[in-house]
Formats: structure tokens, sequence, C-alpha cells
């Protein structure tokens, strides 16, 4: 890879800029200097994974490349920048890698929700998109429509220099709702339309330390004894409209759906991280969450997760779903009145909805 494209990939987002200040701090504590700091032992697969690089194509003078840019634009000796990508590509490294996911995902959702809640801030973000992420956005929304096909327009209209304003915004929804029979706009506002300009960018990163955060908790003790399923939802939301909070669940393999089960949880809400016992929709009972401001954190944010997720491990391992209760010969009785069909055909196909 070329130097630029080497860069632009560490620099692609805030992530690095977040991390390297977590890293001043982390310089400062217990833990740091019990660290082997042995740039041998970094893992380059696991680096490159976290920033999109081709493992492939990586070579030693790229490695070389990055660390003398970081140390030379964050004022860090060489050996602390070695360190530092050390820490970052060590998958068993929690204490400073989940610090630094919980103030990266805090960053989006606060960013988020100042977007969702005032379209001039909106539309001046999407107005400084730079071009060759708007150019790689419109040929993902080529040849689309309705929603999306608004999302072309705008990309389009961006892409010749223009800016988007409220009307603008408002004619290119509207010239496109006339192509339609049915109002294509009735679940959608701007901030939905537009999220994913925002979004795609930062995508894979949240993904990633949502899974970094994911497997934290199941390598707590206790809970590393359990085969569990998770379900990881980023900034899109489980609707896929786009939203300012992001979470993630773990539930017993057994449970078909984390709708149906006990879960242990963790979430970021703007400002907030919630994390410990929740139960999913179709289930009536009370959560068991701590909430923390993120403003408020230190590093020993992983023991006060691990203290929660502990306290609350033997009501997860315990809780049994309820059962769908039914009386066969009720169900018989009833059958033979109103159906044709022969009865224990019928009761066997039934009973899978019950």
């Amino acid at each position: 890879m070329n130097n630029e494209a080497i860069l632009n990939k560490i620099y692609k987002d805030k992530y690095i800029e977040i991390a390297i200040e977590a890293y001043k701090l982390y310089i400062e504590t217990d833990n740091y200097k019990m660290i082997e700091k042995n740039v041998d032992d970094m893992n380059i697969k696991n680096f490159c994974k976290n920033f999109e690089i081709n493992f492939e194509d990586f070579e030693v003078k790229d490695l070389k490349l990055i660390i003398d840019n970081l140390s030379e634009k964050y004022s860090l000796s060489k050996s602390e920048i070695k360190t530092f990508l050390q820490l970052m590509s060590d998958e068993n490294e929690y204490k400073f890698n989940i610090y630094t996911a919980i103030k990266y995902l805090s960053h989006h959702s606060q960013l988020l929700y100042k977007l969702k809640n005032n379209e001039s801030d909106l539309l001046v973000y999407i107005n400084d998109l730079d071009y060759d992420y708007l150019k790689s956005l419109k040929d993902k929304y080529a040849n689309n429509e309705k929603v999306n096909k608004i999302r072309h327009e705008v990309i389009e209209h961006l892409l010749e220099n223009k800016k988007i304003n409220i009307n603008t915004l408002e004619n290119i929804k509207d010239n496109i709702e006339k192509q339609y029979d049915k109002n294509i706009l009735h679940s959608w506002n701007n901030f939905t339309i537009l999220f994913p300009l925002y979004y795609y960018k930062f995508q894979f990163r949240v993904q990633n330390e949502l899974y970094r955060i994911s497997d934290f908790i199941k390598s707590i003790n206790k809970i590393n004894e359990q085969k569990l399923k998770e379900k990881i939802v980023g900034f899109f939301g489980g609707q896929n409209f786009g939203n300012d909070s992001s979470w993630l669940v773990l539930y017993p393999e057994n449970n078909k759906s984390h709708k149906n089960s006990q879960l242990l949880a963790f979430a970021v809400e703007n400002k907030e991280i919630k994390f410990g016992l929740d139960f999913g929709n179709n289930i009536k009972k009370e959560r068991d969450m701590e909430k923390v401001n993120v403003d408020h954190i230190d590093f020993d944010i992983t023991n006060k997760m691990k203290e929660k997720y502990l306290q609350v491990y033997n009501e997860f391992i315990n809780f049994k779903q309820m059962e769908n209760k039914y009386d066969e010969n009720i169900i018989k009785t009833f059958i033979q009145f109103e159906f044709i069909e022969p009865i224990d055909i019928f009761f066997e196909r039934v009973k899978k909805y019950i």
C-alpha cells in the first residue's frame, strides 16, 4: 500500500485520536508499568483487521511509517507508540481497549443525538462530507428506488459542489415521492433518510468495538463457562432506520431469540452506558442494569462491569422461560367442533404456534 492509503486508514475517523487520548492517561497508571513492552509481540494481523488494512499487503516499512507519523503528530516517543500499537492489537488487553471502545461509541452516540435533534447541524455535517467518500456512496445507491433514490439524488447534488439546505432536501423528496402511488416517506424523517451518509464511514469500527466489548463480557469468570449467542446492534438500530444508541446482548444458545430470553446486556446512549441483566421484549420482568456517565469512567470500568455481571449471574443462568401452557384435551375438543381435518394431524401442526 502507498503511504497516503495507509495513513488514510489510520486517520479515517476519530478513533485514533480518542485512543491516543486514552493512552496518554493509561501511561500514568500502574497497569501500564506492568506491561511487557516488546513490539515483536504485536499482533500485526489484529492490527490490520482493526484498521481494515489488507494483511497480505502490509509490510514492515508500513509499520515504521505509522509509528513515525503517530510519534510526530501526538508528541510521543517511538517506543511509546510501539507499546500503544501493541496494546490496541492485544485481544486480551481489556482495561485499555474497553475504556477506549466506550469512549469511541459514546462519541458517535453524542454526535448522532445532536444531529438527530438539530436539522441545521445535520445538514452542516452532510455538506462537509469528503468527495471520495461521497463518490463511493453514489455507487452504492445507484439504480435504487424510493428512499435510497432520494439518498442518491442528495449525493449527486453534493458531488456537483452544491450545498444541501432544507429547501433543497424537501424538493428532492417531493420530486421522488411523486413518482410513486403510495406515500413512501410515512416512516421516515430527514435524520433517518440522511443517516447512512453519516454512518457507513464508521460502521465497521463501531461493530468492531461492540464485538470487543462482547468478547470481554464472555471472558469473565463463570460467564466463560456458558454457551452463549450474541446479538450486536450498531447505530443503524434494530429496524435499520438509524439511531443515537447502540447495544449488544448475550443469551443462552438454546434460546431461539433474544426477544424471549434473559440477557447479559450492554448499551451506549449519549453520555451514558448501561450494563447488567435485561430481558427480551416478550418477557415482562424488571431489569437490573447499572448506569454510568461516560465522563466519569476510568480504566477501572472493566472491574465495575465484571462486578455487575457476576452480581446478576445466578439470576441469569437460573431464569426459566415461561413455557406455553395448554391442555391437549381442550384443544382436541375444540378441533372436533371446528375442523374437518383429522384431529391428530392438526394438533401436531398447531402445537408449533402455541
